[in-house]
């Protein structure tokens, strides 16, 4: 199970609502009215030919009466994003997580996705550990199927793809990122 983390710091959100971030994530249309027939779950569907399947964790109350919902939670901080290293917001995330809905993260959901708003030092896009739960992106990078696949393919143990140099490669998800919607179809 997947949960897509909508930051919210003292200064900054990121810049989409919880039903924007699901369909973008999931597909699902929720009350948005649109479907998104290309995001990380359709995606590593495809790719796997079913055999990988990301799925929203369903529901989950933590502490503070914060709830996951359909894979989404927007998870309120008490650091500011203009200026901050995305570090220290992605440790206060963390810290807060572990504070609402305990510390094994990983009983909860099988990755974490944190969608940080935008004002972070540095000019960075996302970022993931590899074989770890969590991912980070810089704002409207959490929405892009690219970027998305690419970091949890971080999270699951795979490297960068390409034959002489890192991104050289533009035919697989582990290679370049798009920052498309609904593309490209790999």
């Amino acid at each position: 199970s997947v949960v897509a983390v909508r930051v919210q710091t003292t200064d900054a959100v990121y810049g989409f609502s919880e039903a924007v971030l699901r369909r973008e994530v999931f597909g699902i249309r929720g009350d948005t009215g649109q479907d998104d027939t290309l995001n990380l779950s359709s995606g590593y569907e495809q790719c796997s030919y079913g055999a990988l399947t990301f799925t929203p964790l369903a529901s989950e109350t933590g502490n503070d009466g914060v709830s996951i919902v359909d894979g989404v939670v927007t998870i309120s901080v008490d650091v500011a994003a203009n200026g901050n290293s995305d570090g220290n917001v992605r440790n206060a995330v963390t810290d807060k997580i572990k504070a609402v809905f305990g510390s094994d993260m990983q009983a909860v959901a099988d990755y974490w996705m944190y969608c940080l708003p935008p004002g972070t030092s540095g000019s960075w896009i996302a970022y993931a550990y590899i074989n770890s739960y969590i991912s980070v992106y810089n704002n409207q990078w959490c929405n892009y199927p690219s970027g998305q696949m690419h970091e949890i393919g971080h999270n699951l143990g795979y490297a960068h793809s390409g034959e002489s140099q890192t991104y050289d490669d533009q035919s697989g998800m582990m290679g370049y990122s798009y920052s498309q919607d609904d593309g490209p179809v790999m």
